[in-house]
């Protein structure tokens, strides 16, 4: 590595009792007896290809070290961000000056109030504006500070937002546990975009607009909005991991023949195949391998019974349960399909080892 490089640091919860005494944002430390491993985690906040992984026994000393950057800033430009046709899982930090905001929009979804508000960030270079949504803790955050401090000018800082696709454009929003906001501070970063501001001219927009947002959106407008579209000649085509939403007629229903797959009892995994004989990629270790006359596997069929195929669906996405409005009977799987246009949804299940896509038929 070299100096200003950033790279993530993990450490089990087995042993955050251990050095959660020990480490305080804002200091710096010699860490030593780490291990290393891939950065394959799902949300990575540096782009740096390993990442490291504390031990029971790894040794953390506190130094002083003026020379080490406390906050690790890598602001990625709006021109970028913009230029993004996926969400990838790299966090980001972006600064920019507040130039509007929406008002607070509060709902519930899955029995459960959330909130969010909806602001743009201008970079001042050439126009460019970014749209970002700070849910819950971060838009009270917000709002409150804004209350607080009457002022023209806010630099605002996200660091490690997530990059997401909204009404065809590519924005960020802050995720959990991580992202944090900063407004108006001191660091080098925003000093040093407060001297950009002060150049420009007191008409050239320094008082923040009202942001027409949307309101909440509904189950049928998440479906279609929040996800990318692809026609199904580009579903086929595309080889990696994804969900796409996609609009069609269905043209006839298969009641014969279906897709199949056996299934871990333990974990509700897909089972793989060697050699004639079966396995749980996840519990393998612990449970070995099945034979065809082993019990502990089901068999999950998708025939004609689209309630059976929902919660498979389900299952593995997470997802499907908030999106299908199933016109089927739960006894007899029975389908009543009216009217000719119909929604689909094309699923990539990678668990399922298929050889072709998952077409779901909804509504």
């Amino acid at each position: 590595m070299h100096s200003g490089d950033t790279i993530q640091c993990s450490i089990k919860g087995i042993f955050v009792p251990i050095f959660e005494g020990l480490l305080a944002e804002g200091n710096v430390y010699v860490v030593t007896n780490f291990t290393i491993s891939l950065n394959t985690i799902k949300f990575k906040s540096t782009r740096h290809e390993f990442r490291i992984n504390f031990k029971r026994d790894t040794n953390v000393h506190p130094v002083q070290d003026s020379s080490v950057s406390l906050n690790g800033f890598n602001f990625v430009s709006f021109k970028k961000i913009h230029a993004e046709s996926k969400e990838d899982g790299y966090l980001v930090d972006v600064i920019g000056q507040l130039a509007s905001k929406g008002n607070l929009v509060e709902f519930t979804r899955d029995g459960k109030p959330s909130s969010y508000i909806t602001i743009e960030l201008d970079d001042l270079e050439g126009g460019q504006k970014l749209r970002v949504t700070l849910w819950q803790t971060l838009a009270f955050n917000l709002i409150k500070y804004l209350e607080e401090h009457p002022c023209l000018t806010y630099v605002v800082i996200l660091q490690m937002g997530k990059m997401k696709f909204y009404s065809g454009v590519m924005g960020v929003s802050n995720i959990i546990y991580n992202s944090k906001l900063f407004i108006n501070v001191e660091f080098l970063a925003a000093r040093n975009f407060f001297t950009r501001v002060n150049k420009l001219d007191l008409v050239d927009g320094q008082s923040i607009m009202l942001l027409v947002c949307d309101q909440p959106v509904s189950i049928e407008e998440d479906f279609l909005r929040l996800s990318v579209y692809k026609i199904i000649t580009g579903i086929k085509e595309h080889n990696q991991d994804a969900v796409f939403v996609t609009a069609g007629t269905i043209k006839e229903v298969e009641t014969e023949f279906g897709w199949w797959y056996k299934e871990c009892k333990k974990c509700r995994c897909g089972l793989r195949e060697l050699e004639k004989r079966y396995f749980c990629p996840n519990c393998v270790e612990d449970y070995g391998f099945y034979n065809n006359n082993n019990t502990n596997f089901d068999v999950h069929k998708n025939v004609h019974q689209i309630t059976t195929s929902q919660r498979t669906v389900c299952r593995k996405t997470g997802t499907s349960s908030n999106i299908l409005s199933l016109q089927s009977s739960e006894d007899k799987g029975d389908i009543f399909l009216t009217g000719s246009n119909y929604l689909c949804m094309m699923y990539t299940v990678p668990c399922m080892e298929l050889d072709r896509k998952t077409l779901l038929l909804i509504m």
